[in-house]
């Protein structure tokens, strides 16, 4: 799965929830809308990455610079899909999705786990899976690599509720 493939999870995932919701008809750095009964609209960027458990079992997620910076287009909430092709997931591929507020991101950044390189943000992050293939945790690091320590962001796995908290 790439690219449309990770948005297209997330609208899924959100509608089956019960949001209102669509898939951005233009990729300006926001794929998702989200809309409250209340005319509240919350913007979404996705990333999505395979991860397939090869070398370091170390994924890079890149963003816009440009897209993520821009006031208009800045994401209220970015959600990176974390789909696990590792061992038995092969044949049956699990989604695992980070649900993160603007501001824990922005934090990530000014941290240094968000890294500038010319036009793009970098995030390197590795996870661990439980055996029904969801992940069990999720870390940030700086640099790519091996596996280092980092800072572990695994409250922030399927955490929809923080979405329902600013919808409702």
């Amino acid at each position: 799965m790439q690219g449309k493939g990770f948005e297209f999870a997330v609208v899924s995932e959100l509608l089956l929830r019960g949001y209102n919701c669509a898939p951005a008809s233009v990729d300006a750095g926001v794929d998702v809308f989200l809309l409250s009964k209340s005319g509240v609209q919350v913007k979404i960027q996705v990333k999505g990455r395979n991860f397939r458990g090869r070398g370091t079992g170390v994924e890079s997620f890149l963003f816009s610079k440009k897209s993520y910076c821009d006031t208009l287009t800045k994401p209220d909430f970015v959600i990176l899909v974390v789909r696990n092709l590792i061992g038995k997931a092969r044949r049956q591929p699990m989604n695992s999705y980070l649900i993160i507020p603007r501001n824990k991101f922005d934090e990530l950044i000014k941290e240094g786990y968000v890294t500038k390189r010319e036009n793009k943000l970098k995030l390197d992050a590795w996870a661990e899976f439980r055996q029904d293939g969801r992940v069990s945790k999720f870390v940030v690091q700086k640099g790519y690599g091996a596996r280092k320590t980092g800072r572990e962001i695994t409250d922030y796995v399927n955490a929809w509720d923080l979405l329902s908290n600013i919808i409702t």
